[in-house]
């Protein structure tokens, strides 16, 4: 049997003397989807942070396909993050002298693959964004941004995929085909999926949901 794609004990986490939510165990299957809800302030943000080893626990373990995060060294932790894990933050973090096809193109470079063209357009063309190919960050709207953001996060098919208020900014229209792009790229690489949100319109797309505002946390 395989091990869980995120396996997560004992954890708590916070900035303060309280924390922010605790997390007694969580075992995510790959392949699963998990919806991550809650008001603001709960820490959904910082438990998919945690997920993806960008800080440590306060207490606990949160494994990644059988690696604990927390363990490895930052070079270690990079590198794995790198070659396994897609992330589509809140805030992008798109290089502002690159195109859009530069930026996609390093991000598979980073990642220790080549560029594939084909790839990066097909991408493109899927979040209505290949007209933007060569245009820089700084050309773009908010909507634009953010789907460029997920161009990135999806480039090199990675078997977790962590994607933080991907439709916050979003029509229905442009809501939908992000969810249903995620979920698409989850199938075909039978990658695990775990959004964080507080929009309805996602929760009701996932069959499974963690709802952080509720009992500190506990599935």
């Amino acid at each position: 049997m395989r091990a869980p794609a995120v396996d997560i004990a004992s954890l708590s986490h916070g900035f303060g003397a309280k924390p922010l939510f605790v997390i007694d165990e969580l075992k995510i299957a790959q392949g699963e989807r998990l919806a991550v809800i809650g008001p603001s302030g709960c820490g959904k943000t910082t438990l998919l942070g945690l997920i993806a080893g960008l800080m440590k626990p306060r207490a606990g373990r949160v494994c990644v396909h059988g690696e604990d995060m927390a363990a490895m060294d930052e070079a270690a932790r990079d590198q794995f993050r790198g070659a396994h894990i897609g992330i589509l933050f809140q805030r992008h973090h798109l290089i502002a002298a690159l195109t859009l096809q530069q930026n996609l193109a390093l991000a598979m470079s980073l990642a220790g693959r080549p560029a594939d063209p084909a790839r990066i357009g097909a991408l493109l063309a899927a979040l209505d964004l290949a007209p933007l190919a060569h245009q820089k960050p700084a050309t773009l709207s908010g909507g634009e941004m953010l789907r460029a953001c997920l161009a990135r996060a999806l480039v090199n098919r990675p078997q977790l995929l962590l994607a933080d208020e991907p439709t916050s900014s979003l029509d229905d229209a442009r809501a939908q085909a992000v969810i249903a792009l995620l979920q698409r790229e989850a199938t075909a690489n039978d990658a695990t999926l775990i959004v964080a949100t507080h929009d309805a319109r996602v929760r009701e797309s996932f069959d499974r949901v963690l709802d952080l505002g509720a009992r500190g946390g506990q599935p």
